[in-house]
């Protein structure tokens, strides 16, 4: 137990508990963080603040860099007045930045209403979509709002790449520009395909910003390790020295041919990475295990990659049939899916007109006969 939670006079968190809220701020983390908060730093310098997109594959820390961002711009409760161009005075929070999520099947008016409510529009439920964007326009203006974060924006686009409503795009373009409120985008890689359509609104939006799995790098012969590797073993050593049950002596995050092992669950993504160490804790917590040992990693992975062992062919790395191998690339579900070619029909079937157009013929000939 710490002294913080003896004198606060609370039992320390399970090993567990501390395993699920740690979070390593690795190099390309802290790099994407340090851009968005110098960019927004500067945002109010320009005529026409752009707005930008964030995309990586799930598990690459995107709910944790959007927790970052608000801790910078936190919501403060003072009751500030504003006096408002109808005449009226609103007396609101300040909120320098919003967050919000879209949901499933998303539609403008919906993603509307969501971002009013996290504003604290008392009326956030009803309107149409003129009166709801005049709305956030108000609320927006008198919270001091200078920037809205979009969490999930992929699902505006199917897997197939089409955009599933307009309207979604064209609401973000009339935000940014009525408003002067930069929008930032975090999702999977299709969202890029959201402005593919109208290039007004792709105009507003910078390049992507793209948070990178950590790589292995290849072996130049020199015997030198690459620093892209490096970093990959300083995370696991750190991980290490944080971790609520420490590796068995066996399972030397140092070495490399161990930290392979690692990488290759993963495959350089921070979230895979954890659900493993994640179930191995589960594990070693059930068998009353004072540390993690090989056996236990065999089995956490066994349970907890399973259906990537099917999806993905991945091997187990304590296993049997592990050879050292660099992991299968990571199956991007967060792309666009390729159109699955319908095999041709052959045979008579193929060849028969509908029944339609055989009446159709029928009717010709008599009428001719």
């Amino acid at each position: 137990m710490s002294q913080e939670d003896a004198v606060a006079g609370q039992p320390a968190p399970s090993p567990l508990k501390q395993l699920d809220g740690l979070f390593i701020e690795h190099p390309a983390f802290m790099d994407t963080l340090s851009y968005i908060l110098f960019e927004l730093s500067v945002q109010d310098e320009l005529a026409e603040p752009p707005c930008y997109y964030v995309t990586g594959p799930t598990g690459i820390g995107k709910s944790t860099l959007i927790a970052s961002l608000l801790e910078h711009y936190p919501r403060i409760v003072d009751d500030v007045r504003t006096d408002m161009p109808d005449g009226t005075v609103r007396i609101s929070d300040r909120v320098p930045m919003v967050s919000t999520t879209m949901r499933p099947q998303p539609t403008a008016n919906g993603l509307l209403r969501s971002m009013l409510k996290e504003l604290g529009d008392k009326g956030w439920k009803s309107g149409d979509r003129e009166e709801l964007q005049n709305r956030l326009t108000l609320q927006a203006q008198a919270c001091r709002t200078r920037t809205i974060i979009v969490d999930e924006a992929q699902r505006a686009v199917d897997r197939d790449g089409v955009l599933r409503r307009y309207d979604i795009a064209e609401v973000l373009r009339d935000i940014n520009e009525s408003t002067g409120i930069t929008i930032i985008l975090f999702g999977m890689g299709r969202t890029r395909h959201l402005f593919d359509h109208d290039s007004q609104i792709w105009r507003r939006f910078e390049d992507e910003i793209v948070v990178p799995p950590f790589e292995w790098g290849e072996d130049d012969g020199s015997g030198a390790v690459p620093e892209c590797r490096q970093c990959f073993i300083s995370l696991l050593v750190t991980y290490r020295d944080q971790m609520p049950l420490p590796f068995a002596a066996s399972v030397d995050v140092e070495d490399p041919e161990v930290a392979l092992r690692f990488f290759y669950v993963s495959r350089g993504v921070v979230g895979l990475l954890k659900k493993l160490l994640l179930r191995a804790v589960k594990i070693a917590l059930r068998m009353q295990s004072a540390e993690i040992t090989e056996a236990i990693l065999n089995e956490a992975f066994d349970r907890a990659f399973h259906k990537d062992v099917k999806a993905e062919s991945l091997v187990n790395p304590w296993g049997p049939l592990w050879n050292r191998q660099l992991p299968v690339p990571l199956v991007h579900r967060d792309e666009i899916a390729k159109p699955k070619k319908r095999p041709r029909k052959s045979g008579p079937r193929s060849n028969r007109s509908r029944k339609s157009d055989r009446r159709a013929e029928v009717l010709q000939a008599l009428t001719l006969g």
